[in-house]
Order: structure tokens, then C-alpha cells, then sequence
């Protein structure tokens, strides 16, 4: 008999700003998504079986910088087969000037940014490979494609990570696994508005050519592509949702 059980997606920084807008639409589409987040999210159920309301059937909260405790939970997750589709959405920066920044903070930077993106990818596309079967989306930002004031460490680690997907995309693309990368320009989530003030937002907002910063929805419709049995044959690519910008200031 066969499975009827929904395909799993996993998502990583899945309880707030695009990660949780990618959580709920993959939801919407039929997958059974599991979260990975240092947040909870609200109504988690005991052991990490779930939420109240549905939108996680199975969640660990944790630090993706710590390799040996990633691999081994997403090892105890994915036993029998691995989640249809990843959504590496964990991000995190600072504001402020490279040569007034502090070598712990640029350490930290790197180690949520990229190391952990390593630690989330590699098991799990080890499991993908071995099915021959997956979609990986990884959330960059546009910052990687055109740089930013004030965000130059969390920039570098964004575009390595554009490269990575892109060097992994080869070695993998004959096993039926697509990788591809999502690079959201400003968009509206709690971390933009812990780090500006509403008249910095509200510059980004009048230098946009549509005149809004995008929404968390907005950059997942362009993940849902991915994740659609439409573009199975598209790998190694970039997409950009940023309204128009060739610039980010």
C-alpha cells in the first residue's frame, strides 16, 4: 500500500519574518513542515511534537551553530527517508560599520550565516542524494549580489553562500536534487525593525522603484517556485525580490 502520508518540508528560522511566511505557505500547498529555529514558536506541543495550531507537525529548538546537536537531530528527524524539501531561512546580523565592528561579533556572523547553513545542508542532502529526490532553497539576500552599507560581514557570507549553492547544484544535479537561492531585497520583518528606525525604512521605501519594501509573502512565492514539480529542471539559480533595485542602500 502506499504512503499517504504528506511529503515534510523543513525550514529553518521558521518562527518569524520569511521563515514562518514560507512555513504557512508550504503548509498551504500540502506538506507536512518541520521547523528548526533558537525561538520556539508559539503553542509548542511537548518534545517538540508540533503546534497547537497545526502549522508544524514536528519542531527542535536549537542553535544551528552547533554541528554535533544539528546533525544528530536532523539524523533523528529524517531516519526513514528524508523531507522532500529544505528551506534554509536562518539568518542574522548586526548593523554597522566593518572597521568599527569587533572580531566576536564577525565570528558570529559567519557562524549563523554560513557555518550553519553547512551544518543544516549536508545531512540533509546526503538523504536526498541517497533517494535521489529534493529541492533546497536557501534564503541569501540581495546584499550578496550588490553589497550594503553596514552589513558587510553578513553580505560576505551571504554571497558564499550563493557560490556554494551553486557549486553543489553541479555535483548533485544528476541525482534529481535542485538547489537554488532566494536573495530578498528590504523586506518587512520584526529583524528589519530591530535593526533600523522607521525613517531608515522609510528611505529604503521612496528609493525602491515599486515604493514598498517587500513583504515575507513576496519572497515566498518566489521559494514556492522552487519547490513546485514545475521547475525540476531548474538548479544553480538566483532570484532576486527586491522591487526593481539594482542597488541597496
Amino acid at each position: 500500500m502506499a504512503d499517504s502520508s504528506p511529503p515534510v518540508a523543513l525550514v529553518t528560522g521558521a518562527t518569524s519574518g520569511i521563515g514562518v511566511a514560507v512555513a504557512r505557505r508550504l503548509r498551504e500547498d500540502g506538506y507536512a513542515v518541520a521547523g528548526l529555529d533558537v525561538v520556539a514558536p508559539p503553542g509548542l506541543l511537548p518534545e517538540g511534537r508540533g503546534t497547537e495550531d497545526g502549522l508544524f507537525s514536528d519542531f527542535w529548538v536549537g542553535d544551528l551553530t552547533d554541528r554535533a546537536g544539528t546533525v544528530q537531530v536532523l539524523a533523528s528527524m529524517f531516519v526513514d527517508t528524508p523531507p522532500a524539501v529544505l528551506v534554509h531561512c536562518a539568518g542574522w546580523t548586526p548593523f554597522g560599520e566593518f572597521l568599527a565592528g569587533s572580531p566576536d561579533v564577525d565570528d558570529r556572523v559567519l557562524a549563523v550565516n554560513l557555518a550553519g547553513m553547512l551544518n543544516v545542508v549536508r545531512p540533509v542532502l546526503r538523504s536526498m542524494v541517497a533517494a535521489e529526490s529534493g529541492r533546497i532553497v536557501l534564503i541569501s539576500s540581495d546584499a550578496a549580489r550588490v553589497g550594503v552599507y553596514g552589513e558587510a560581514v553578513y553580505a560576505g557570507a551571504k554571497a558564499a553562500q550563493i557560490a556554494f549553492a551553486k557549486s553543489v547544484a553541479v555535483e548533485v544535479a544528476k541525482s534529481g536534487v535542485t538547489l537554488n537561492v532566494v536573495c530578498p531585497g528590504t523586506t518587512d520583518t520584526p529583524l528589519l525593525h530591530r535593526m533600523f528606525a522607521e525613517d531608515q525604512i522609510e528611505k529604503r521605501v521612496r528609493a525602491n522603484p515599486m515604493r514598498r519594501i517587500a513583504t515575507a509573502d513576496d519572497v515566498a512565492n518566489a521559494v514556492e517556485f522552487f519547490t513546485r514539480p514545475g521547475s525540476d529542471y531548474v538548479t544553480g539559480q538566483v532570484i532576486s525580490v527586491n522591487g526593481g533595485m539594482n542597488r541597496v542602500d
